[in-house]
């Protein structure tokens, strides 16, 4: 847990992978009941997204859509990366699958 929220490793084993890598920021991460704390890198929500996008299981469809659902990403962003990777098809057929509509389907 980090800031109160499940964390999970993924590997950078693709382009997606290393853009995500490259461009994610370092922070101060506290060790829950510790009082302490260790530096260490988060990727961009729109990074983390795209790789459940690309990733494309049942798992990782419901985890995205659901940060998409509470506005945990920006739009934009997650657009720019899904055209850069060529992840149009997969996000649409999340979007189908999650029943995620509006702006969000048109990303």
């Amino acid at each position: 847990m980090v800031e109160g929220r499940d964390v999970g490793f993924r590997v950078a084993a693709d382009a997606l992978g290393r853009e995500a890598v490259a461009r994610a920021s370092e922070r101060e991460l506290p060790i829950e009941g510790t009082g302490q704390a260790v530096r260490g890198r988060v990727l961009r929500p729109e990074h983390f997204v795209g790789m459940m996008i690309a990733a494309d299981t049942p798992a990782d469809r419901f985890s995205a859509a659901m940060i998409v659902e509470e506005e945990e990403v920006d739009l934009g962003a997650l657009a720019d990366v899904v055209a850069r990777h060529g992840l149009e098809d997969r996000w649409r057929r999340l979007c189908e699958l999650e029943q995620l509509g509006g702006a969000r389907a048109d990303v």
